[in-house]
């Protein structure tokens, strides 16, 4: 049991600590250059540590900044996006996030479709996906542990509210574990993704001899499919509503 619990107390510290950090320099001299408004500079500088692999919400909230004063929606809704993603509580990373939706010419619907979509979404807006599965291992880990002691005890009170506690630890285990499931089953299916073209074409087919059938602008946040060659096929979010950009237009949330 105390190996279980050693177990588990180390995969909490590897979710929760990120692989990569910020540089603090290379951090601190791009947000000089943001705020002494060297915007393209400070895109670069940003990008960089991005391509270096540091994934930190308040390098993605910096970046959505920079690109909005850039006057670059879909990439500032982008990277806002990536930014809640890693933390959904944060107050000016949803204000932001909601001022360049805002500005959105298509404001295409994201209201979720079934009562098991709204939870899913209702969560994701305060447990990241790592929080999520912390949360169900240390549930796991704590009704284990229950079960353990129950079983050792001897007759009396102490064990008879244990055995009480048994069932709604099970039930909060069961629907973080449902929770966890669904998101990591939704992330896989259907990837979520952003305009990042100023105007993007949308296309009946993979190709432009299929014709344009309507337009997106920078900012239109759409479900990702597949890809087949150049071609990304996108579709309104709970919509049946698809059509073919070319993939350059588009950029999924998460790579």
């Amino acid at each position: 049991m105390k190996r279980i619990i050693l177990i588990t107390l180390l995969f909490t510290l590897l979710i929760f600590v990120p692989g990569v950090w910020a540089d603090g320099g290379d951090m601190a001299a791009a947000n000089v250059l943001a705020a002494n408004g060297r915007t393209a500079e400070a895109i670069r500088a940003y990008e960089n540590l991005v391509g270096q692999g540091v994934d930190d919400a308040n390098l993605y909230f910096n970046l959505g900044n920079a690109y909005y004063q850039a006057g670059d929606l879909g990439n500032a809704i982008l990277n806002y996006r990536r930014a809640e993603q890693l933390a959904p509580r944060d107050g000016d990373i949803q204000y932001n996030l909601a001022l360049a939706r805002g500005q959105v010419a298509e404001q295409l619907n994201r209201t979720p479709q079934t009562m098991v979509a709204i939870f899913l979404a209702d969560m994701a807006g305060w447990l990241t996906l790592n929080e999520t599965a912390v949360l169900t291992l240390l549930l796991w880990t704590v009704l284990c542990v229950v079960v353990f002691v129950v079983r050792r005890m001897g007759h009396g009170r102490r064990r008879t509210l244990l055995q009480y506690s048994l069932l709604p630890l099970m039930l909060l285990f069961l629907l973080a574990a449902f929770t966890l499931g669904s998101r990591l089953k939704m992330a896989n299916d259907v990837a979520e993704a952003v305009i990042v073209a100023q105007v993007a074409d949308v296309y009946a087919g993979p190709g432009e001899q299929y014709g344009s059938d309507f337009q997106l602008h920078g900012g239109a946040e759409v479900a990702l499919y597949q890809t087949r060659g150049d071609w990304a096929q996108i579709g309104a979010p709970g919509a049946a509503l698809r059509g073919w950009v070319n993939e350059a237009a588009v950029t999924a949330v998460n790579p």
